[in-house]
């Protein structure tokens, strides 16, 4: 069932109420933002008397109460302003008045305020000055105004300033205005007017005159900033002349200072889920300033700015839609994008913020009614962004950085549609090739996500089906894959509980990202000592792995992985012989001597041979022929596995070949039969194979040979030891390599390789080459070559055959290589085939033995999605280490490589996309020659391949998965080889 998720990631905000319903109503910033607008200009705001200067000039109090004259406070508890005054004791000092006199004849007569009760003075205890660190950005102009009245003297004066931001770092000395980089003409914007004459005195001495207002507009702030988008400068009142006391002078009321409210969003970007349809999901912006009434905020979406822009919802097809909405999450009215009319890839919206009187927008407001509803269009098709912008060109507003005044402005919001449509998979796998009954064993799990889209809480869980004991059971991870890259696994994956892993709700892996791989290893498992297995696990010991995601997986098939592998059964080998079967495990020879020796007959000796398979299932098991002999891993039990490192192989004295026996017929017959190199037996029954012995001109009389069978399921074996005599004899013998199969596009082409080997005693002469179709003229065009340079390619170099006038030499032990084009015709149609067969004829001339022609066929296919493959290999002397890029960087060869004991080789699986479509999750499977094992050259670099797939090793089986193949790309699996 698909599930419904959602992230909250920065800005995104998604409130739950009830049933998923979006809360809209704005909030208070709680986080620190930037002073926009000017606070307390008319000082009605008054300071709690605990922030008053003590003492009874301190503050003119009435009864604990300040109505009338004077009161100076510490700056601190007045909201918006500070000052440039020094430090009085404590604080510096602000001195605010009120209309009135505390007592008749007190010279501390206050005026009435220019505006509301309260105003300043500018000189406290000093002349100084009052001010307000706010935020100015580069469009911002000002509009103001203010009343100002002398004291005492005519002298007085007070001016208007725009200074660089003040920065009070508490020192005890008056603060110095900064005008750095301010022009002479810009540092006051006004500075008050001096009274020509003196008005006389009135309540002792007071000024007789009145508040004189001064004002000024659309006053430009971006010669301010100095080349920034934003910053923060000192506004204020400075105390520029008196006469007289300092401490008297300069009264300031009835100021106004106006900027636009200042906006952003409230994050650069953020994502939601795409399946999170039915509610609503707000789009986050902050405003801070001055706000007194409703505002309209202008929108763009310019979908040119992103690679794979959302779209729109209209007539069902989309995958969005905006809504303006009410406080309670409900739908006010559906906002629709307009295209601009210069470029319809950009679409243009308003919005209205509802101003709301209980909320402060000075110290900024988070606006949350504007929301978007998703709609799931349940394709795998990635990431959708909508590239939200704030209009530069706002009416009232200013576009700035809200949170520092800086250049940096989240002016622009980057909406993530994340596509949950993911692809899970799971395989397990067991790391012990050979586990015996009571022993430990270890499981790999590897969980891929195939899509691009991240998979959401991921949970893995193991299930016990037959034959394991959990409770010593170990469970981590081991390695991570992104891309092809490795890496350390996540933190919080190195602390998994095994305990989880295999309970009813798993084990919590938490997200997977696309495209990537997990490897975690179950460890410490206990193999029964007895099969207990029941039903469909009678005979075997396994476990089950599955993984679940609340995103949404499209291929659900491969979300579970059963690991089942042979419980321990006994196999053994024998001879078909009466005299010296060899039955019973590891009952290998008669006291030293061979069970069975045959003398070889025209170059030939059959040994027919038994399979005993005691397993309640089937098992498959590979055939080993030795000129050393073979031993057991552990000595002196019936199960063990062998030590195929003293394998021998027989060069050019002797070959052995397994053929299948059907009808009990191991003789001349045979090769009629089918050639193997494995032999499936059926459970709890007996097979047959017949071992065909050749004998070469340069072999001795006598060859030991021991017999050896290995379970592919259990890795078990068992080990008999024949022999074969023979006497000197003179031999033809010529070997053709061999049928092949290719697929080629429509007109297209395709080489073979084919090879020529002399076996025999005696150089052969007059050999005759020709092709001849098997489906007469089907259109397909063939032609033969001998590759003259032997490079396994066909170029300019190479001889074609044309008649069997064209004759060949081919001395004993040598080669010849053959190639065979294939060109198919233009009409041909997918799903067509055709056949050559490539005849080599012998001469027969004057010989005492006559040999029949050799014959190969070839196959094509045609088909748009071809593949080549090519397999080429890489002698290495001695075993030299090499590097994985030099290994990919190597010369490989087509020709057939010699090596000895001490030698190793690295074959080359090359797969060719020469069609035109992308191939996906091509399978490519070799095995490791017989006599020779696994060279892992120095920290596991083999088996590997060119980009990085896993590959997986399974008793003599190398296999990997090549998950995408370009037209005309090309990628290899290398896998080394050593002598048993």
């Amino acid at each position: 069932m698909k599930k419904i998720i959602w992230q909250n990631i920065l800005a995104v905000s998604i409130a739950i109420a009830g049933i998923n319903e979006a809360i809209s109503a704005d909030v208070q910033i709680n986080s620190k933002v930037v002073q926009r607008n000017f606070v307390n200009l008319g000082f009605e705001r008054v300071p709690d008397l605990k922030w008053r200067k003590s003492g009874e000039w301190g503050c003119r109090l009435e009864n604990g109460a300040w109505t009338k004259s004077y009161c100076i406070f510490d700056q601190q508890g007045l909201e918006g302003w500070k000052t440039t005054a020094k430090y009085e004791g404590s604080m510096r000092e602000i001195e605010l008045w009120s209309a009135g006199q505390l007592v008749s004849g007190d010279q501390n007569w206050g005026p009435v305020a220019a505006e509301g009760k309260i105003y300043a003075e500018l000189n406290s205890t000093t002349a100084a000055a009052l001010y307000q660190n706010v935020c100015v950005s580069e469009k911002d102009v000002l509009n103001w105004s203010f009343s100002h009245r002398p004291r005492e003297n005519i002298s007085e004066q007070a001016g208007f300033f725009i200074a660089n931001v003040i920065n009070d770092q508490s020192t005890q000395n008056k603060i110095t205005l900064d005008f750095t980089n301010i022009s002479n003409g810009d540092k006051y914007l006004k500075k008050t007017d001096l009274l020509a004459t003196d008005p006389g005195k009135i309540n002792g001495n007071v000024l007789n005159t009145s508040w004189k207002n001064y004002s000024g507009e659309n006053v430009a702030l971006n010669k301010y900033l100095g080349g920034k988008k934003s910053a923060i400068m000192a506004f204020g009142f400075e105390a520029l002349q008196t006469t007289g006391d300092a401490a008297r002078g300069n009264w300031l009321d009835n100021i106004r200072l106006e900027l636009n409210p200042g906006i952003e969003f409230s994050a650069e970007s953020g994502s939601v889920i795409e399946s999170a349809t039915g509610t609503y999901h707000t789009v986050d912006f902050n405003v801070v300033g001055n706000v007194n009434n409703n505002v309209t905020i202008k929108f763009i979406i310019d979908q040119t700015k992103v690679s794979k822009p959302a779209q729109y919802r209209k007539n069902d097809q989309g995958d969005y839609k905006l809504y303006a909405l009410n406080k309670d999450g409900s739908v006010k009215k559906e906002i629709v994008p307009i295209p601009d009319s210069s470029n319809s890839n950009i679409l243009r919206f308003e919005y209205e913020m509802e101003y709301d009187s209980a909320l402060k927008y000075d110290t900024g407001v988070t606006v949350k009614g504007l929301a978007i509803e998703l709609f799931d269009n349940e394709l795998s098709d990635g990431d959708r962004v909508v590239p939200f912008e704030l209009d530069p060109e706002q009416t009232g507003l200013s576009v700035m950085d809200l949170r520092s005044c800086g250049d940096k402005v989240f002016s622009g919001f980057k909406y993530e549609i994340l596509d949950d449509e993911v692809d899970l998979e799971v395989k397990k796998a067991l790391l012990e090739k050979t586990p015996l009954p009571g022993q430990k064993v270890t499981y790999d799990i590897e969980l891929f996500n195939h899509k691009d889209a991240v998979a959401q809480n991921v949970i893995l869980k193991d299930e016990i089906l037959a034959n394991l004991n959990k409770d010593e059971a170990k469970l981590e991870c081991i390695d991570f894959t992104n891309k092809a890259e490795g890496e350390t696994c996540l933190a919080p994956l190195n602390n998994l509980d095994v305990a989880s892993l295999f309970s009813k709700d798993g084990v919590k892996i938490g997200t997977i990202k696309g495209n990537t791989r997990y490897k975690f290893r179950v460890s410490n498992l206990t193999l029964n000592a007895q099969d207990s297995g029941q039903g469909n696990y009678a005979g075997i010991f396994a476990n089950k792995i599955t993984v679940s995601t609340s995103s949404n997986d499209i291929e659900p098939k491969n979300n579970e992985a059963i690991a089942e592998n042979l419980y321990p059964a006994k196999s053994d080998l024998m001879n078909d012989h009466a005299a010296g079967t060899g039955e019973g495990l590891f009952v290998i020879d008669n006291d030293g001597k061979a069970l069975w020796e045959q003398m070889a007959q025209d170059n030939k000796a059959y040994f027919p041979l038994k399979i005993k398979n005691t397993a309640k299932l089937n098992q498959e098991y590979q055939l080993y022929a030795s000129s050393s002999a073979i031993q057991p891993t552990i000595a002196k039990q019936e199960l063990s596995s062998l030590k195929k490192e003293s394998i021998g192989s027989y060069t050019d004295q002797i070959k052995i070949e397994f053929f299948e026996l059907s009808n009990g017929q191991c003789n001349s017959n045979i090769p009629s039969a089918k050639q193997i190199t494995q032999l499936e037996v059926k459970a709890e029954s007996i097979g047959e194979v017949c071992a065909v012995i050749t004998i070469y001109p340069s072999a001795k009389d006598k060859y030991d040979i021991w017999f050896a069978i290995e379970s592919i399921q259990t890795g078990l074996g068992d080990i008999i030891r024949d022999a074969v005599t023979s006497v000197p004899f003179v031999q033809r013998l010529l070997e053709l390599l061999n049928d092949q199969k290719a697929q080629v596009n429509v007109g297209g082409s395709f080489v073979f390789l084919h090879r020529l080997l002399n076996h025999g005693t005696d150089d052969e002469k007059d050999i005759s080459l020709q092709l001849v179709p098997v489906n007469g003229d089907d259109g397909f065009l063939y032609s033969l070559f001998v590759d003259k340079n032997n490079d396994g390619q066909l170029d300019a170099k190479d001889e074609m055959v044309t008649s069997l006038d064209q004759k060949y030499s081919l001395g004993k032990a040598e080669v010849l290589q053959l190639l065979v084009k294939v060109q198919s015709p233009a009409t041909a149609t997918n799903g067509m085939m055709s056949q050559i067969k490539l005849e080599a004829i012998p001469s027969n001339e004057n010989q005492s033995i006559l040999l029949e022609s050799l014959i190969n066929t070839d196959t094509v296919f045609v088909g748009s999605d071809q593949v080549q493959v090519t397999k080429t290999q890489l002698k290495r002397e001695q075993c030299t280490s090499i590097s994985a890029e030099e290994i990919k960087n190597a010369t490989y060869t087509v020709n057939s490589q010699t090596i000895g004991a001490n030698d190793c080789l690295i074959y080359k699986i090359s797969i060719k996309n020469t069609g035109s479509e992308i191939l996906r999750n091509i399978d490519v499977n070799d095995m490791y020659p017989a006599y020779t094992h696994k060279w892992e050259l120095g920290h596991n670099i083999l088996p590997m391949t060119s980009s990085g797939e896993v590959v997986e090793v399974k008793g003599d089986q190398v296999k990997t998965t090549i998950l995408e193949l370009l037209p005309q790309q090309e990628k290899s699996l290398y896998f080394g080889i050593k002598l048993n």
